[in-house]
């Protein structure tokens, strides 16, 4: 079985320094998956611990512009006992040094998370 967490992560430049509108382009994008493999599963008791420690910035991700997630947000309040794949996380930070906000995504894609274990992710990693 192999548990995947895919996130996206676009950027934005800021049209203002005094505003905080978003252009309407991303100039980049990029998309990652993570996943709980052989390392993963001696660190973590259950893909959900791993999974909410990956979202928590436990440790740092290991693909290039991914680390540091913002607060995530769920797609949908409250959160029920059991949710969808259809469901994302998302968060958004602003970097003043470049004038960009970058918009994160994250989504428990793989069919091996049952509803109830993604409900669990969510729960745990927005502190719901």
């Amino acid at each position: 079985m192999t548990f995947r967490i895919e996130v996206t992560r676009t950027w934005y430049y800021v049209e203002s320094d005094e505003s905080e509108t978003w252009a309407t382009d991303p100039h980049n994008t990029e998309t990652s998956e993570m996943e709980y493999d052989a390392d993963a599963k001696l660190e973590y008791d259950s893909p959900v611990d791993w999974a909410v420690a990956m979202l928590g910035n436990e440790s740092i991700v290991q693909t290039p512009n991914m680390a540091g997630f913002p607060a995530l947000q769920p797609s949908g309040y409250p959160i029920p006992k059991g949710i969808e794949s259809h469901w994302w996380l998302s968060g958004t930070a602003t970097d003043n040094y470049t004038n960009e906000e970058s918009e994160w995504t994250v989504r428990l894609v793989s069919p091996e998370w049952t509803p109830e274990m993604r409900a669990e992710v969510f729960r745990r990693a927005t502190s719901n």
